[in-house]
């Protein structure tokens, strides 16, 4: 490959030793504008040898045909073949493309943008070498192939000559990405510029990436992204010719290796739905059905959909629908398989979601509202099934939890959870963008929100399923943070996804025509788009209630209404559980399931006002990720935290919403309940009307048996096992005080004022101790905030809740150590003494009470521990009689879980 440009020497000006600053300024700036307009002329006439090599191209193909062009070239042609005009002509744009590439690099001005800038926008170079050099060529062959597959299938000539120029074409956008690539790096990484333009921060000064980052970085990146996202969209292009027409490598791992270039296209820019429509046309190459659906799905709802993704849908329903067979509503979900799900989902969708045109919403009758919500109820059933082990309509109450507990969540049924409700929100969304449209009439738009209320019915039931499985895995015993089993974790995926749409649409109701704000967008601008920038106004539990409660609402619709409330109890039940350790702010981590859905609309308003930028990139970077973000690493702590924090930030700003008094938090009450998310509907009622009054029958039915059994196993908090984490606890170890406070611990944890004092001082910095600080002193704002259940579990120490002065125990006092704790000390010291003592005074009590009821007791010793890593607290412990644990005997006896 030739050059890409020769270095122009510029000469150098003696500057004289009387020359002043200023003057020697003048000439740099004027060697400056001499070399610019040097590479200037070098780019002009760079363009008028590929201007004029184009001209000759379209002479030869003008005159002659393949074959004479090979052998009689037309006059005033200098070349032998078409294939060299065409190398020529790669290798001029080529340069073209480097030289602004290296100039963009050379400097921070405006004027080095300027030879790229026109390279790209003006002129489309790299589109021109797709399209002049490769793409044309390559219909070319292949419409040769399909001539000599006619004539005569065996031949293979034209298909070596096909995949031969695929090979080159391969080649050369692999070179010019690891080119480009390497320019990058003297600057930034790829990565952090995707993720800057994404999260749209260059101005941000607490959150930019590079210290130098500026509106000339910003535009470079544009650029140098562009160049990028192109090549590795034509590269996959190219891949994808050659698995179809290599007949002898047509297997799985060819496709993934396609599969995988379209992943690094997204990667550089996840706003594209181009590589989303071509991932679809690879699944339609492996006939894999439902993927076809999902990517189509993501790459309709993108930020920037292409214009074919409609259109490729509707012709894959036309092709596709009469082979998908139709769901038996007569089959029992025990006997179905992920094969009849995923085509149920299918039919679901291409029959009654998906509306290409207003002509079947017109035809849209009561006989089809009916098959929807049979279709619908058998989806649900079989989700359920597929979840729970069990189905819906043969469950038993009594016996739900070992049904349920029989058998894991495989990956693939999870998997489909995940496309389902990926494919759900986009119909929802698509529908959305066909209400704001000015030519709807009003029965029209009733029927777009009957079907986006199926559309929210069936997310509710599906959630409510996955919900209540996650629920009671949380609350098995001996469960810590770390012992949530895998598929367990996995399930909070699609479930943290599916909430954050759903928190993100908690703003005002838009239940009426377009607005004059919404209408204003014309141009390129489509539908989907519109209808993005209106989603966050658009609540979709109003919208919900609305059109499935109240007077006019058909009894079919009201039947769909039962989906919310049993949605909510399952949110509010799951939620309570989680406010033990996951955080109600939310996480601003980026998990890999967040990679597809980046460019997802629904789904970009959050994304960009919630996710961290260096999370963001680490993920992106698929080279050297993060562990914690590995996809071996997928169901860590902190990822499953922070997916359990996505589920918990819903049910938080649900329960704050004035306008929804459906679901609501209440603090533990003087009766006793429990504190924790609520559900205010007639069920909910009900069922604690009839709690309240067995309750009631209870304490009429005590006898002094019953009263002296209750003293014996109550649960008194001043009674159970307590803990005093000191601040390297908090800071090393938060798992472990998450794991404490969790309902399954019976145990409750004591924070002194001296540890709050400590985590005050060191959350001040910028070390990875002082954000561990912070992170320790939201945690324990939360759980003071919200309390998880009846039992205050979390106990702050109360001002006179100390041993002032706390003394050695007497074989540990000696003139060198002295009597007392250093004075650092004391005031933790002093706390857990007064606790072992009240909790000693408590124990006496008891023995007391039980002895008057004629029971004998022996005295056992305080339960109380001091828990900590700072040798100098555990051995001052005990100095002073305070037992202690520390984290080695923790791992050593297993209680915890796997590791801390």
């Amino acid at each position: 490959m030739i050059a890409l440009l020769v270095p122009v020497k510029i000469s150098a000006r003696t500057v004289s030793p009387s020359t002043t600053q200023l003057e020697m300024d003048k000439e740099k700036d004027k060697e400056k504008e001499k070399e610019a307009r040097r590479e200037g002329g070098t780019v002009d006439r760079m363009w008028g040898t590929a201007h004029s090599i184009q001209m000759k191209l379209d002479e030869f193909s003008k005159h002659s045909s393949k074959a004479q062009m090979q052998t009689s070239p037309p006059k005033g042609i200098n070349t032998n073949s078409e294939a060299a005009l065409r190398l020529q002509l790669l290798y001029t744009m080529q340069d073209i493309l480097m030289c602004g590439v290296h100039t963009a690099f050379s400097s921070n001005s405006k004027d080095a943008l300027k030879a790229l800038r026109e390279c790209l926008v003006v002129n489309n170079v790299d589109e021109l070498i797709w399209t002049s050099v490769f793409h044309r060529k390559i219909e070319e062959l292949r419409a040769a192939v399909r001539t000599q597959q006619q004539l005569d299938p065996s031949l293979q000539t034209a298909s070596k000559n096909l995949l031969a120029f695929l090979s080159t074409a391969t080649s050369f956008y692999r070179t010019l990405i690891q080119n480009v690539s390497i320019c990058c790096s003297k600057s930034f990484r790829i990565p952090a510029m995707t993720s800057a333009l994404y999260l749209s921060i260059p101005e941000d000064s607490e959150r930019r990436l590079l210290d130098s980052w500026s509106p000339v970085d910003e535009e470079r990146a544009k650029l140098i992204q562009r160049v990028l996202y192109r090549s590795m969209l034509y590269l996959g292009d190219l891949e994808r010719y050659r698995a179809t027409y290599n007949r002898s490598s047509k297997t799985e791992e060819t496709w993934t290796n396609v599969h995988s270039v379209y992943e690094h296209a997204i990667r550089i820019d996840p706003n594209q739905g181009k590589p989303l429509c071509q991932l679809a046309i690879v699944a339609t190459a492996c006939k894999q059905h439902f993927n076809v659906l999902y990517w189509y799905c993501l790459s309709l709802s993108s930020s920037n959909p292409p214009p074919i993704a409609k259109g490729n849908l509707n012709l894959f329903y036309k092709n596709e629908m009469r082979r998908i067979p139709k769901p038996d509503l007569a089959l029992d979900p025990r006997r179905s398989n992920l094969d009849t799900l995923t085509n149920a989902v299918i039919y679901f969708h291409g029959r009654y979601l998906f509306h290409p045109t207003d002509s079947r919403l017109v035809s849209w009758t009561s006989d089809t509202h009916t098959e929807a919500i049979a279709n619908q109820k058998k989806i649900c059933e079989i989700f359920d099934f597929f979840v729970n082990g069990t189905s819906t309509e043969d469950e038993a109450v009594d016996d739900v939890h070992s049904d349920r507990d029989s058998a894991a969540v495989t990956q693939s049924a999870i998997d489909v959870v995940s496309k389902t409700c990926a494919i759900l929100i986009s119909a929802f969304s698509e529908l959305g963008a066909m209400f704001l449209e000015k030519d709807k009439t009003p029965i029209v738009r009733q029927k777009i929100r009957d079907i986006q209320c199926i559309i929210l019915s069936t997310l509710f039931q599906i959630a409510d399923s996955c919900l209540g499985r996650l629920q009671l895995h949380m609350t098995r015993a001996n469960v810590t943070v770390d012992s949530v089993p895998d598929h367990a974790a996995m399930l909070f995926a699609p479930m943290g996804v599916l909430c954050c749409w759903l928190s993100g649409h908690l703003g005002e109701s838009s239940m009426t025509a377009p607005s004059h704000e919404n209408q204003r967008n014309s141009g390129n601008e489509n539908g989907l788009q519109k209808a993005a920038s209106s989603a966050v106004a658009t609540d979709v539990f109003i919208l919900f209630s609305k059109y499935t409660t109240g007077a006019g609402v058909s009894d079919v619709m009201k039947e769909q209404h039962e989906g919310l409330p049993r949605f909510c109890r399952s949110l509010a039940s799951l939620s309570t559980t989680l406010l033990s350790f996951a955080d109600t702010d939310g996480d601003s981590r980026t998990l890999n399931e967040d990679i597809p859905l980046l460019g997802f609309a629904p789904l970009k308003t959050f994304y960009c006002s919630t996710l961290e930028v260096r999370g963001l990139q680490s993920v992106l970077d698929n080279v050297h990720p993060e562990p914690e973000m590995s996809v071996n690493a997928s169901f860590s702590d902190t990822v499953f935290m922070a997916r359990a924090s996505r589920v918990l930030v819903l049910a938080r700003k649900m329960s704050e919403k004035k306008d929804f008094d459906l679901f609501a938090y209440e603090d533990r009450r003087s009766n006793g309940s429990e504190a924790g998310f609520i559900v205010r509907d007639e069920e909910s009622k009900r069922l604690a009307r009839i709690k309240t009054a067995k309750t009631l029958a209870l304490q009429l039915l005590k006898t002094q048996i019953s009263t002296l059994e209750s003293t014996l196993t109550r649960a008194n908090p001043a009674s159970l096992p307590t803990y005093i984490p000191d601040a390297s606890i908090y800071t090393s170890h938060l798992n472990l005080i998450k794991t404490l406070l969790m309902p399954s611990s019976q145990c409750r944890v004591l924070v002194p004022m001296d540890v709050i004092h400590q985590l005050d001082v060191l959350k001040k910095g910028n070390g990875g101790i002082n954000a561990r600080a912070r992170e320790a002193t939201r945690y324990l704002e939360q759980r003071f905030r919200y309390q998880a259940d009846g039992v205050q579990r979390l106990v702050a120490q109360q001002a006179g809740e100390a041993v002032k002065d706390v003394s050695y125990l007497e074989e540990f006092k000696s003139p060198e150590d002295g009597v007392q704790p250093p004075r650092h000390l004391r005031s933790f010291m002093g706390s857990a003494v007064h606790t072992i003592q009240k909790s000693r005074a408590a124990e006496q009590a008891r023995v007391e009470e039980m002895k008057e009821l004629g029971v004998e007791l022996v005295e056992s010793d305080a339960s109380v521990w001091v828990l900590s890593e700072d040798d100098e607290v555990l051995e001052e412990c005990l100095r002073c009689g305070v037992p202690v644990k520390s984290m080695d005997e923790l791992r050593k006896s297993g209680f915890y879980g796997r590791r801390w």
